[in-house]
């Protein structure tokens, strides 16, 4: 049987004493470090709303007047033009009268003829278009709005100015312009005797 020394026998005990200190220290840092992580750190302020939410209502408001005015302009920008119809009489008066100061040559007098002939087809619905004068007069005749006289007087001035329209170089004193406002106004006489008699019969 062997007999431990005292020797031996404090070394053991101071050793297990030596390991039980080492265990409780180890402890007791683990313990304090979980404690660490679970101590409540101080709260964040609080969050401010989103420009979204400040802002979101005036956003969507905006938005639809937008789309109603780029709407609107878009409609107005290819909206139909209305067209202000000038009648074929103005029309006729005032290139006459842009006519006035020009020379008569070929180009003048046909710009006067075919005045004449447009003033008489919207005044006594005569057919438009490019007429000869032999195919006006004969339209001329035909309608008791113009009368012979009216339409004998016409016809004679047509054909004057076809005739000075292919004689280049031929001095013309034929006062165009003046002539045809004379035959307008007379145009213009018979058409109101035509309308008064028209209201007469009725």
């Amino acid at each position: 049987m062997k007999v431990r020394s005292p020797k031996s026998e404090f070394r053991r005990s101071f050793a297990a004493f030596v390991a039980v200190v080492i265990a409780v220290s180890v402890q007791a840092a683990t313990n304090s470090a979980t404690n660490d992580e679970f101590v409540l750190r101080p709260p964040y302020q609080e969050m401010p709303p989103t420009y979204w939410e400040q802002h979101g209502n005036a956003v969507i408001l905006l938005s639809v007047l937008g789309v109603i005015v780029l709407g609107l302009l878009v409609c107005f920008l290819l909206r139909p033009r209305t067209k202000m119809l000038v009648p074929v009489e103005v029309q006729v008066r005032s290139e006459l009268e842009s006519l006035r100061q020009r020379p008569e040559d070929g180009r003048v007098l046909s710009a006067v003829s075919r005045g004449v002939q447009r003033y008489f087809a919207a005044a006594f619905d005569m057919p438009s278009g490019e007429l000869t004068t032999a195919e006006f007069s004969r339209f001329a005749y035909a309608d008791e709005k113009i009368g012979k006289e009216l339409a004998s007087t016409t016809e004679a001035f047509l054909r004057r100015c076809d005739e000075m329209k292919f004689a280049p170089g031929v001095p013309t004193e034929l006062k165009a312009v003046d002539k045809a406002f004379g035959l307008i106004a007379q145009a213009d006489a018979r058409k109101q005797q035509s309308l008064a008699a028209a209201t007469s019969k009725s």
